[in-house]
């Protein structure tokens, strides 16, 4: 999460009071997912998840026609 930056994480802390923290789309997301967690997502990837090795937090990616969206897990084991 520290690689979305802290204003980002910071809002989405303030917005989300559930198990998930919702994060837009950006193009810094795409290149964490591959670098981090090796995730290299085609385009028509619609959806996608996985966990963080070192925490364990469930992410999920999700794309529609109209938008693309992360879910991150706020804490491991989260009910949703």
């Amino acid at each position: 999460m520290a690689a979305l930056g802290d204003k980002v994480l910071e809002s989405a802390l303030e917005r989300e009071k559930g198990p998930w923290l919702h994060f837009e789309w950006q193009p810094r997301i795409e290149r964490m997912l591959a670098t981090y967690y090796d995730w290299n997502l085609g385009p028509d990837t619609e959806s996608y998840g996985g966990r963080c090795p070192s925490c364990l937090r469930r992410i999920l990616l999700q794309r529609s026609e109209e938008s693309t969206s992360l879910k991150i897990e706020r804490r491991p084991g989260s009910r949703a």
